[in-house]
């Protein structure tokens, strides 16, 4: 698999710099994985599932588990700790859960995430990394 990041940081990597979703995820199948935030290792998996020739420079979300975590809040042990403590006032940790999440920890709102979706630039720049 192909990695991407910032060459003069990483060794092996290709340079991150320029590429669009549309160049590396582009048939049912294929997948993408990343790392956000390298202190918190937040890793997501993206897949593509259907290709419609109608959407073809749209993306959607079709399902997703969790409302999005807040900055630093110390990767997914500390999101599933806040978690906990946002359903039970007993827990030690209630207040600072409270005051952390702007959301209870299940709500998903996918309408939502597809709108952020749409500002994602996905025009295949005919680069097709990593393909003949």
């Amino acid at each position: 698999p192909l990695e991407f990041g910032d060459p003069t940081l990483t060794d092996g990597v290709e340079d991150e710099a320029g590429v669009l979703l549309g160049d590396v995820i582009t048939d049912v199948g294929d997948r993408l994985e990343y790392e956000y935030d390298f202190g918190d290792s937040w890793r997501h998996r993206l897949v593509v599932e259907e290709v419609s020739a109608e959407d073809a420079h749209q993306v959607r979300c079709l399902g997703g588990r969790r409302a999005s975590p807040p900055e630093d809040c110390g990767g997914i042990w500390a999101y599933n700790e806040l978690a906990e403590a946002w359903g039970a006032s007993s827990h030690p940790a209630h207040g600072d859960a409270m005051n952390l999440l702007s959301n209870e920890p299940s709500w998903f709102d996918r309408e939502l995430i597809e709108a952020r979706l749409r500002r994602i630039p996905l025009v295949d720049s005919g680069r097709r990394l990593g393909r003949s």
